[in-house]
């Protein structure tokens, strides 16, 4: 499980090379943030955007994406 700042920084890289080694990782996208980022044009991307696109482009490959309702959900199931 991975959470932390920033979404497509520290946690994007995290996950990255935990999958590049093998490891099945998930990012409770809730539990993450990240900040408004400089367009190369000069504008402003919204930190939403940037997280959503960052989480939509690992969950495509190194990771499942949850919620913390979910992990809770399937943490109350496991018992």
């Amino acid at each position: 499980m991975f959470t932390g700042i920033s979404t497509d920084h520290c946690v994007n890289t995290m996950v990255r090379m935990a999958g590049n080694f093998g490891f099945a990782t998930a990012i409770v996208a809730d539990a993450c943030h990240t900040f408004d980022r400089q367009a190369l044009d000069g504008g402003v991307i919204a930190a939403a955007m940037v997280h959503d696109v960052h989480l939509a482009s690992l969950a495509s490959e190194f990771a499942s994406v949850r919620t913390t309702v979910q992990l809770v959900e399937t943490m109350a199931g496991a018992d």
